[in-house]
């Protein structure tokens, strides 16, 4: 009886993970120097549309990150459902 072996693999070849780099900052507790303006369009009550329209001023040029809560009103875990 032969017996046959499995091919031995290089073990260098096989695909490898992309490091994670975490690029958006630290949440800090500080006053927003400008201010945010929500416009909301409710009138499609027939079809229960919302349009709405955030402006954002008084803030300088440059990348801006907005962070939406863990902790959403009315949640007891942080599992709310940000689209609702």
């Amino acid at each position: 009886l032969l017996a046959t072996a499995a091919p031995v693999l290089a073990e260098n070849s096989k695909p490898q993970p992309v490091p994670y780099v975490d690029t958006i900052p630290a949440a800090q507790d500080i006053r927003f120097p400008g201010t945010i303006t929500l416009d909301i369009d409710a009138t499609d009550t027939r079809r229960g549309i919302f349009t709405t329209r955030e402006t954002i001023s008084g803030v300088s040029a440059g990348h801006m990150v907005l962070l939406f809560p863990k902790w959403l009103p009315g949640n007891h875990s942080p599992t709310g459902q940000l689209d609702k």
